[in-house]
């Protein structure tokens, strides 16, 4: 087990290939970085002495919020809300078939959040793992230039900048976990947080 506290997983959980991410902040050293795996590998290295010793980790669980946002498409074959599809040209409601292939996906990904949350808080326990639905999460951060500006305002350097939008998220799931860390201990006296010097 690595032992450099403190340390915050942001993890972005999905159900795709390379769609599964995990942010490693270490808010001591001032650095980040992205691991893309899947979830069988995520389950290991959490349970492998590789793992590192947490201070709080967070996890997007869109099985808290069990709704199918996406019902159009662009003629690009985007998918789209109903919100957006009204400003898209040519822009029209899935088929039945595309409708129940988007909720097939979409109940992966609840599966594989719900299954993330609950290996993270066997192996870290609950007073750590936090989650919050896709609504809760907010909005995504989509401009790089944006996203770049969001990592210097906590003062953090990267290994490399975050190459896709599942890496964004994962960062942001990172911080959250940083902001639910210091809530915790502040109404529960038990819990002590150690702050990054």
């Amino acid at each position: 087990m690595i032992h450099t506290a403190p340390i915050y997983l942001g993890i972005d959980p999905a159900f795709r290939k390379s769609g599964f991410c995990v942010c490693l902040l270490d808010m001591g050293a001032k650095t980040g970085k992205f691991i893309t795996m899947d979830y069988d590998v995520y389950r290991d290295w959490i349970n492998s002495p590789h793992s590192p010793d947490i201070t709080g980790a967070c996890i997007e669980n869109s099985a808290m919020q069990n709704k199918l946002f996406y019902t159009h498409k662009s003629p690009t074959g985007a998918l789209l809300t109903p919100a957006q599809a009204k400003f898209i040209p040519g822009a029209k409601a899935l088929s039945k078939g595309e409708l129940a292939s988007a909720a097939m996906q979409v109940g992966k990904n609840q599966a594989i959040s719900e299954m993330t949350y609950r290996a993270t808080v066997l192996r870290y326990g609950e007073a750590k793992v936090f989650q919050v639905s896709p609504l809760e999460k907010g909005t995504k951060i989509t401009d790089p230039r944006y996203f770049a500006a969001y990592v210097q305002s906590f003062g953090v350097t990267l290994e490399r900048e975050a190459g896709s939008q599942d890496e964004r998220d994962a960062f942001k799931m990172a911080v959250t976990a940083i902001e639910k860390a210091k809530v915790r201990v502040r109404y529960q006296p038990n819990i002590h947080y150690n702050p990054a010097p």
